[in-house]
């Protein structure tokens, strides 16, 4: 990829909870990000333009009569919107720019998108004006419960037009009146809180979803930095692109006007509405030869070829200043297993680089993902007491929580006598429903027919896109343990 095509892309940043203090700043730092955080990032910034420019939109709420979100718009809009009823909306003239909460009917949608310049949507049902999204592209949408939403975007017009500012958990304790889903959030905050606060918990996170393409890999570091957790599970593609991060490597914001044809020809990837330049592989393709050189084969499993790559990073002069997920894992001793190891970048560099070992007459790198099972079930076996985080579903989630029926299988067949443990502790992110049958949609509860949770452990379950949602419950665990410290 040329230099001058390069400079012409948005650079995306690493959210750093460090430096949000406020929603505003969370909110702000989210914009520069990707997927569901940017939506909401992005719409904050619309809104605060739109009032700036002394234009007010219409604000339109669709749902009960009694929805308690009319008295925080009400108390709250005074002098920024144009409020409305639907039943209402039809006599509303003079107004080019409409905010509509909730979902609505067709008829309403064709008022919408024949009467109005623009439109800001905010559902859980996907809903927009025809042809507003596009592959990739989500412009003045934010898709996610406007009982949580419409709060935050109320704080951050009052912290930007009002100088008002509230820290993450005053934010969420406020919300909380509004609907489940934020009281959802508030729980979530607890749940992971009782995990840190046991001193005999040891705690697994499981990742999948593209989180570090969404600039979310920072987060992890803290956990990880701060000892709040024991053992990562996680997708290949997550570690291979916050492989790419932990080199000071970018993401860069993807550009409609740009077909995937033209990208293919330029070497830029999509993952969704994000750019991964094919240069950044190169790169990391490097650091994984360099590595892989050094190895003989003895004890190759993902977790400890992780270990390398955080080993080399830890001791490069260019990249130990730089925070990333595995060189944070070398130096706190926090294994990263990866079950689908070569689903991923990382494993194609692999295989290729066993390709170029053949040539040489040398004997390959063989994975041996049983090393990674016995030494989970060791972490797992050899806790007190057990909880999980995750954020997405897929083989991560499965593979850490089927280390329960895995001990259970061990003993019946009389393979080993290992101690019988469950989870006590469970908190899960993912916006995919029971009802599709996936992992990311899989109920604790229904995890406790299959004796991996205790019928009592204390739980919290988010059907949220995690992008959105995990830095809210993080930051305010951030502030919970810090009033205590």
């Amino acid at each position: 990829m040329k230099t001058q095509t390069r400079q012409k892309l948005e650079r995306l940043q690493p959210l750093d909870l460090s430096k949000c203090n406020t929603v505003g700043e969370l909110v702000d730092g989210m914009s520069r990000c990707s997927f569901g955080a940017r939506m909401l990032g992005d719409v904050a910034n619309t809104l605060t333009n739109w009032i700036e420019e002394k234009e007010p939109p219409v604000l339109l709420l669709h749902g009960p009569d009694k929805n308690p979100l009319w008295n925080l718009i009400i108390d709250e809009g005074k002098g920024r919107f144009h409020l409305a009823a639907p039943d209402a909306l039809p006599h509303v003239r003079g107004y080019r720019k409409l905010i509509v909460v909730g979902n609505y009917d067709d008829a309403s949608g064709k008022h919408f998108y024949e009467n109005f310049d623009e439109a800001i949507f905010i559902n859980n049902e996907g809903r927009c004006n025809p042809g507003q999204i596009k592959d990739g592209y989500f412009p003045n949408t934010v898709f996610a419960d406007p009982n949580f939403i419409l709060p935050v975007l109320f704080d951050v017009l009052n912290e930007r037009l009002g100088g008002k500012k509230k820290t993450i958990m005053q934010s969420l304790r406020d919300a909380s009146k509004y609907g489940e889903t934020p009281r959802q959030i508030l729980h979530a905050v607890h749940t992971w809180e009782v995990m840190q606060r046991d001193p005999d918990c040891t705690v697994f996170m499981t990742l999948s979803g593209a989180m570090t393409v969404a600039q979310m890999s920072l987060l992890v570091c803290d956990m990880i930095e701060k000892e709040r957790v024991d053992a990562i599970a996680s997708t290949g593609a997550l570690m291979a692109h916050g492989l790419i991060a932990g080199t000071g490597l970018s993401h860069f914001k993807y550009n409609p006007q740009h077909s995937d044809g033209v990208l293919a020809k330029k070497h830029l990837n999509r993952v969704t509405d994000t750019l991964e330049p094919e240069t950044n592989f190169d790169h990391i393709d490097h650091i994984m030869n360099e590595v892989l050189s050094k190895l003989d084969g003895r004890n190759h499993s993902p977790a400890n070829l992780h270990g390398h790559i955080g080993e080399y990073l830890s001791n490069h002069p260019k990249y130990r200043k730089v925070r990333g997920i595995l060189r944070a894992a070398h130096e706190h001793k926090v294994p990263v297993f990866v079950p689908a190891f070569h689903d991923s970048e990382i494993g194609n560099d692999h295989y290729t680089h066993n390709l170029l070992r053949a040539k040489r007459g040398l004997e390959p790198l063989v994975i041996n993902q049983e090393i990674d099972t016995k030494k989970l079930l060791d972490i797992f076996t050899g806790a007190k007491r057990l909880g999980i985080i995750s954020i997405g579903g897929g083989v991560p989630r499965n593979h850490v929580q089927n280390l329960a029926p895995l001990t259970e299988i061990i003993n019946a067949r009389k393979a080993a006598k290992l101690p019988v443990k469950k989870f006590m502790y469970g908190s899960r992110m993912d916006p995919q429903l029971p009802w599709h049958g996936g992992m990311g949609g899989c109920t604790y509860e229904e995890n406790m027919s299959w004796r991996k949770f205790f019928l009592k452990a204390t739980i919290s379950q988010l059907k949220m896109d995690a992008t959105i949602v995990w830095p809210f419950v993080q930051k305010g665990l951030d502030e919970r343990l810090e009033m205590t410290a």
